[in-house]
């Protein structure tokens, strides 16, 4: 569909499970961590020069009959052995490997408790067996949480149950905000590329992004909403989380709808992309801004002026640009989920000219830019009964308003 991968993911059946050594097998630990003969005849390696994409590749517990109890030092169904993690990370990366990912660390993939050793030798030596390649906690407890900050490799973590989906929606927004606090990219889980609440979520976190449809059945047009034709994601700068309000809100029992936000800084030309599980509201001075702003509604495309101590609404998704001092509010791409994300526009200022620079991927053409302003900005076509404007461009461009003051708008 002309839209390049960046990775493939290899969840839990690519290994053999069980005593039956059986890939399929669901409810038994990993027998030996390399590549089913049934799936992959000539190994991992083989399959992805066959594929030509790096690989990320899952990882559960230990089976208990597993030959490596025998092997290895181990502390209940995780390997704490630095010999393993040195030959299973130089196993991965001669496969292409670029992360790896340890799952059911609340379950049935933790060490034990009972002294203080096992927990830093399990992580402590994932970690060294997997230098030079990324790592993702999956199904993380808390303490997983803070462990990853001893570790630069750790990437991403994920922040919601199996398979995102809309009753996954609250947990991941609140846990995104611990992991992000922490120094680690929140990661969603697979869903599917014709689901645009999903797709827009996951590519609000900011971090990696990850369709499971089947072969065939991918929706092209709407992953160009969430990536550039070359796979380059375009995304916040932030990954998105709930606002203070919200926290309040959900201690009191408000009921009032979860609202979060996530953010591109371009200096004072800030953007906040402003998401809400119903109808609600927010003050756009709680997300920063000290000046007027114009927030567009998403969905109906309408634009409106507010001053930062006004309530602005928010009916599920609504982009927040401050009025510069050429009397511009820029939006950036609006065939972008994350419109002014910084690889799309990878540079904006405004002297009373707004100067916008473009990043474009490789053979990339025209792409359409968006705006509004009380008076008709020239080379563009605006539209006076709502204010926006759009032009097409395929390199730099400098918008000249009327520079009228911004606190003097109606």
């Amino acid at each position: 569909m002309g839209i390049s991968l960046g990775y493939i993911q290899l969840d839990s059946w690519w290994y053999p499970k069980g005593p039956n050594q059986d890939w399929a097998d669901r409810g038994h630990g990993i027998w030996t961590y390399q590549a089913s003969s049934a799936l992959f005849p000539s190994g991992l390696s083989a399959f992805q020069q066959q594929l030509g994409l790096p690989l990320v590749t899952h990882a559960r517990w230990v089976d208990e009959l597993s030959p490596y109890h025998s092997q290895y030092a181990m502390s209940n169904n995780v390997v704490i052995d630095a010999d393993y993690w040195n030959s299973i990370g130089a196993m991965l990366k001669s496969a292409n490997v670029i992360a790896y990912e340890q799952d059911w660390l609340d379950w049935n993939a933790l060490p034990r408790t009972d002294n203080l050793t096992d927990q830093d030798a399990f992580f402590d030596n994932m970690a060294a067996g997997m230098d030079g390649l990324g790592m993702q906690y999956c199904m993380p407890l808390p303490r997983h949480h803070l462990q990853s900050t001893k570790y630069s490799n750790l990437n991403t973590i994920r922040v919601s149950m199996d398979r995102f989906f809309d009753a996954r929606w609250h947990d991941a927004l609140y846990v995104s905000r611990l992991a992000s606090a922490l120094g680690a990219w929140p990661w969603v889980d697979v869903f599917m590329s014709n689901e645009p609440d999903n797709l827009l979520l996951g590519t609000l976190t900011a971090g990696m992004l990850g369709v499971g449809d089947a072969l065939g059945s991918f929706d092209g047009a709407a992953l160009l909403g969430a990536v550039r034709p070359d796979g380059v994601i375009v995304k916040p700068d932030t990954p998105i989380v709930p606002l203070d309000q919200s926290w309040v809100d959900e201690a009191t029992g408000s009921g009032r709808p979860l609202v979060a936000a996530a953010f591109t800084d371009h200096g004072p030309m800030r953007a906040a992309y402003v998401w809400s599980m119903a109808p609600s509201s927010f003050v756009p001075a709680e997300l920063g801004f000290d000046g007027p702003v114009v927030v567009l509604d998403r969905t109906s495309n309408q634009a409106q002026r507010f001053d930062p101590t006004d309530t602005a609404p928010v009916a599920r998704y609504s982009i927040v640009a401050p009025i510069g001092p050429s009397g511009i509010a820029f939006f950036g791409d609006p065939d972008k989920l994350v419109p002014l994300g910084r690889q799309r526009i990878a540079d904006l200022s405004d002297d009373g000219a707004l100067h916008v620079t473009l990043s474009l991927a490789p053979g990339e053409g025209v792409v359409t830019l968006q705006g509004w302003s009380l008076t008709r900005v020239p080379s563009t076509d605006w539209d006076e009964t709502t204010g926006l404007f759009e032009l097409q461009a395929s390199k730099d461009v400098t918008l000249q308003g009327k520079g009228c003051p911004p606190q003097l708008h109606p």
